[in-house]
């Protein structure tokens, strides 16, 4: 009875020691560098976020022509092979040799196979940057609610042997981050309003946000892949964009997230994309929400602003005691950053 009791304490006392252990090491390395990927319709991009508040635009990577055609589909109907728990090991296992007979089971889908193939050339390129493998990224696309996008992106995240800090977030939400974006003082009860826009070749993305000190809710979004820049010569084209510029901040505003009337006017505007400063689609934008707002706007590196904002995003997520997302396996042991002890890279 008396070495039962001691074997029990005993093994009580080695369990404390390797959670202590656990624990320890878990916070023992420095903080981590935060990763965003940003991916639009033609391109990806990758930004690193350091712990002194630091950043470095890493990649912009043009997609392939499946790639741009995958971005560009809203919804896929066809039914999901992978939906069938056990389905998906088994194309993997015995799919590879099977290829060339077309079987249907055995079909190459590309809309996977050129997302993982721009997701790997942005992790190679961090990886390249940092001089080591990482663990964690942060992802944006210009709308999160296309439920296919996101499945198929996060399928291939998984795939490159990554895990995200955060689901797919809105582009919009994180370029506010990058910019800065908080009340300016404004009375508690009333918080501003910010029109975020994405003019890019790819599309046109028009965002207003309720925002109070950082906390922003959005009240209305359009997003029309037809009316990118790629068509800016196309009879009409400004005069469609303005429609959408002033059906989405038609007044009234609306209400904020706690049920307060919204000012009557736009006081910031937010200009990301690879088109945004082009002259007549300022000359318009300014047309519909005044000259004054647009010449102060925030355009805070327009191309990289979401995966700067989803790499500050994802540093704090990542280092924050709780985060508790397990990474793929072995993951840490190839990297470095999640040695101790050893400065930031």
């Amino acid at each position: 009875m008396s070495v039962q009791r001691h074997g029990s304490r005993l093994c009580l006392f080695l369990l404390v020691i390797v959670a202590a252990a656990a624990a320890a090491s878990s916070s023992s390395h420095p903080p981590v560098p935060g990763v965003g990927f940003s991916l639009t319709p033609d391109y990806g991009v990758a930004a690193i976020y350091f712990q002194n508040g630091s950043h470095v635009e890493v990649a912009r990577i043009e997609g392939s022509p499946a790639y741009k055609s995958f971005m560009r589909k809203h919804d896929n109907t066809t039914s999901i092979v992978e939906g069938v728990p056990g389905i998906s090991l088994l194309r993997n296992a015995v799919c590879p040799p099977l290829q060339p007979l077309g079987l249907a089971i055995c079909k190459r889908d590309f809309d996977f196979d050129s997302c993982q193939g721009l997701l790997r050339s942005l992790q190679s390129s961090v990886a390249s940057y940092l001089g080591t493998t990482f663990c964690y990224a942060g992802v944006v696309v210009p709308d999160q609610t296309w439920q296919y996008q996101d499945y198929i992106i996060n399928k291939a995240i998984q795939s490159v042997g990554l895990r995200l800090t955060h689901r797919v977030l809105s582009a919009a939400k994180l370029v506010m981050w990058a910019n800065h974006i908080n009340n300016p003082g404004t009375p508690h009860y009333q918080t501003q309003a910010v029109l975020s826009v994405d003019y890019s070749d790819s599309g046109l993305n028009v965002n207003l946000f309720a925002d109070d000190e950082g906390v922003a809710d959005v009240l209305r979004q359009v997003y029309d892949q037809q009316l990118g820049a790629d068509r800016r010569e196309q009879p009409g084209h400004l005069q469609a964009v303005k429609a959408v510029l002033t059906e989405v901040t038609k007044l009234p505003l609306g209400y904020d997230l706690y049920g307060h009337p919204m000012p009557d006017k736009i006081q910031r505007v937010v200009l990301y994309g690879d088109a945004v400063m082009d002259g007549g689609f300022l000359d318009t934008l300014k047309a519909v929400v005044g000259a004054d707002v647009v010449d102060n706007a925030h355009s805070f590196e327009p191309v990289f602003a979401a995966a700067i904002g989803m790499a500050t995003s994802a540093f704090e997520r990542e280092n924050w005691l709780d985060f508790n997302v397990e990474p793929a396996f072995g993951c840490r042991w190839r990297s470095r950053l999640y040695d101790a002890p050893s400065e930031e890279l």
